[in-house]
């Protein structure tokens, strides 16, 4: 059991797109009350985003997947 817990250990954060250019999203995350900055390029974003739109990352054993925020604009396909 104790094996089981530790391999489930993930961190979740949100954050909020503060700039996009060029290929890369700027984005502030918050998390328990600590706020950082991260550059995510934007193929790494499932979604269509804009400034000002909110961004979850989810973290497993070092490996960051990013979800976006649950409105139906943001599932359909990408611009280029």
């Amino acid at each position: 059991m104790k094996g089981l817990i530790t391999g489930l250990t993930f961190l979740i954060m949100v954050g909020f797109v503060d700039l996009i250019d060029n290929n890369i999203a700027r984005v502030e995350f918050s998390n328990f009350g600590r706020s950082s900055m991260a550059d995510v390029k934007l193929d790494k974003i499932p979604c269509k985003i804009k400034e000002g739109d909110r961004l979850i990352a989810w973290e497993v054993r070092g490996v960051r997947i990013y979800l976006c925020d649950l409105k139906l604009e943001n599932f359909e396909e990408k611009k280029k």
